[in-house]
């Protein structure tokens, strides 16, 4: 299995469990489009996938070890519930741009943008 279609579908666990959650909790999905927290995750998002380009090598090595990617993927889902009930729906609105700005770097990485540092991901 591609490694981009197996880091898409933890990503879209995670965004469908923190949704459903979110809906689960009675959050009205116009709660989700705030534009600060949606900043804040699409930076958030860059963030995590600059060491991917500066460090590609050792952040693969890191990141492909399945207790990382599902632990990760378990924080996320986890912590973004627990975010939401403790501080309310920026969290998860923050939470689900970022994750939509990561889909966007897949999509751009499957219509043939060249792996950085790797010749396979």
């Amino acid at each position: 299995m591609d490694r981009r279609l197996r880091d898409a579908a933890l990503a879209a666990t995670v965004a469908a469990g923190l949704l459903a959650a979110a809906l689960a909790l009675g959050v009205e999905p116009t709660e989700l489009l705030d534009p600060v927290a949606a900043a804040v995750g699409v930076a958030g998002a860059l963030a995590l996938e600059l060491p991917f380009l500066l460090f590609p090598e050792r952040a693969h090595r890191l990141w492909y070890r399945p207790v990382v990617q599902v632990g990760a993927a378990a924080l996320a889902l986890v912590g973004g519930v627990a975010l939401l009930v403790a501080a309310g729906t920026w969290v998860v609105t923050a939470v689900l741009a970022g994750l939509c700005t990561y889909f966007v770097l897949l999509a751009v990485s499957f219509l043939g943008a060249p792996p950085v540092g790797t010749a396979e991901r």
